[in-house]
């Protein structure tokens, strides 16, 4: 692990600000080591935490489990009726970050997704490996300077005890 990398518990604690000076400090994942299956934890300050739930439900993403990344792209994985679904497929590649101009993998949605999936897009970078922090962007002006942060883990078992939808 790098050294200074807080744990989750301690990036629950940090302000909003401190997630573009730590994105900043990352490397991008290895793109032939990235395609997985994995899990979503929201992260940062409390207001954001407790508010992310409902504001990607209202987006069409309630539920949100994790995503999948194969090597051409992925998809974005609910949990709706006990079971794991796919949503919003994407395309990834490693290109300049629109936050500090340095590698990162960024995820596009595809033109099929629903509005305002064609506005968002995520930039991943490696905290360690099997730890993603993903930067979500807003496409819309006023919104695009306040990317928000995601955790992702790669899942031990894959797509975990539920069946897949």
């Amino acid at each position: 692990m790098i050294a200074h990398i807080p744990d989750a518990r301690d990036l629950n604690r940090q302000p909003l600000s401190a997630f573009k000076p730590l994105f900043n400090t990352l490397p991008p994942p290895d793109v032939d080591t990235l395609p997985g299956v994995y899990e979503t934890a929201f992260t940062g300050p409390e207001w954001l935490r407790l508010s992310a739930g409902a504001s990607l439900a209202l987006i069409g993403l309630g539920g949100w489990w994790g995503m999948h990344f194969t090597a051409e792209g992925g998809n974005n994985l609910v949990l709706r009726q006990r079971k794991i679904q796919r949503l919003f497929p994407f395309h990834t590649t490693l290109a300049t970050s629109a936050i500090d101009n340095m590698p990162a993998v960024i995820v596009r949605y595809t033109d099929d997704c629903p509005l305002p999936w064609q506005h968002i897009y995520d930039e991943v970078r490696q905290i360690e490996p099997g730890r993603l922090l993903g930067m979500r962007r807003i496409e819309v002006p006023g919104l695009q300077r306040m990317p928000l942060p995601y955790l992702l883990v790669r899942s031990v078992n894959g797509w975990g005890m539920w069946d897949r939808g």
